[in-house]
């Protein structure tokens, strides 16, 4: 079952969390450029969000030394962050979790260094607006299921398939406590959607076909992964980390 957060504080300290993640993201847009490494984006997003009073929470989970997932090209997700410098060409996927007290939100976003190519241009937009799909069907009375369904009708109109093709994987109910970065998938994706639920709408958007089952595709193969906190309400979708 999805889990619905109750109105009130938990609610706040989400909504909180979600608006230091989206400062971070603005941050994040004008700093990702040719030359830097994602180890230098892995220590400015953790020292960004302590300084507003929020954690890291993907840091310390599972012994995890990292505030983030930095993913270059090919790789999927859960890339850890490294010296390597960004070269212009490249497309960097960075995931994090901001913690503040009782709540938390989840982000991701896919950065093109330097100038992209027409093929990464069509990728990220394929990508953002197969998300904004997925957030606009989440709405009281609609279901997580329908949620999936936008989501992969809206990538494969672009000619893209969605990575994580699993029903569980694409859309999560945050747990109330998120400070330990846990968090469980949708178990029954008919299930409808009620006011006052937190969800993640989480999703990799491809070109090609998937290696296997590997984490990593083969060369040449383009990804973008993008992730936000929305809020279930009567009046529709609130994307918290926007």
């Amino acid at each position: 079952m999805l889990t619905k957060l109750a109105l009130g504080m938990e609610e706040q300290y989400v909504q909180h969390a979600g608006s230091i993640i989206a400062a971070c993201h603005k941050e994040l847009s004008k700093r990702i450029t040719c030359g830097v490494t994602t180890l230098e984006i892995e220590r400015f997003t953790e020292r960004f969000m302590l300084e507003r009073g929020a954690f890291p929470a993907y840091k310390g989970r599972k012994g995890y030394p990292f505030a983030i997932y930095a993913s270059v090209n090919g790789m999927l997700r859960g890339g850890f962050p490294g010296t390597a410098p960004l070269s212009s060409g490249d497309m960097v996927k960075i995931e994090m979790i901001a913690g503040v007290d009782g709540g938390a939100a989840e982000f991701a976003w896919t950065y093109a260094i330097g100038e992209p190519s027409p093929l990464a241009r069509k990728l990220l937009r394929t990508a953002q607006h197969t998300l904004n799909r997925g957030i606009a069907e989440a709405r009281v009375g609609k279901s997580a299921g329908d949620i999936i369904v936008a989501i992969h009708t809206s990538a494969a109109k672009s000619g893209c398939l969605v990575m994580n093709s699993m029903p569980d994987i694409a859309v999560h109910g945050i747990l109330q406590r998120l400070q330990q970065g846990e968090m469980r998938p949708v178990e029954q994706p008919e299930e409808l959607l009620a006011e006052g639920m937190i969800l993640t709408i989480d999703l990799i958007v491809g070109l090609g076909a998937l290696a296997g089952d590997a984490a990593s595709v083969e060369p040449g193969l383009a990804t973008a992964h993008v992730k936000h906190t929305v809020a279930v309400t009567r009046s529709g979708p609130i994307v918290l980390t926007r």
